[in-house]
């Protein structure tokens, strides 16, 4: 919640195998997500940890990591077989 819910490479590794388990699951109608906290339901990419990682001289292929992996989690978000309905308030 203190980043507004912001997606980072922690959520995208939790969320991508967790959302095939319940596609693969006959007894998972629907999926709800909802946001952390009452401000947003996700304020998008966490930039700012990948503009820390770039300032602190990590390698510049983490960005383009990130990025892979979040594109390939929203692609899947989009085909996905079953509903998906997101609870969103505030940042959405």
């Amino acid at each position: 919640p203190k980043s507004l819910n912001a997606l980072n490479f922690e959520m995208i590794s939790l969320l991508e195998p967790q959302l095939q388990q319940w596609d693969k699951d006959d007894n998972i109608a629907l999926v709800v997500l909802k946001g952390a906290g009452e401000k947003a339901f996700c304020a998008g990419g966490d930039v700012v940890s990948l503009h820390k990682a770039m300032s602190e001289g990590k390698p510049t292929s983490l960005v383009e990591e990130f990025f892979t992996q979040e594109y390939q989690l929203d692609y899947l978000i989009h085909c996905y077989n079953k509903p998906i309905l997101v609870w969103g308030n505030g940042i959405v």
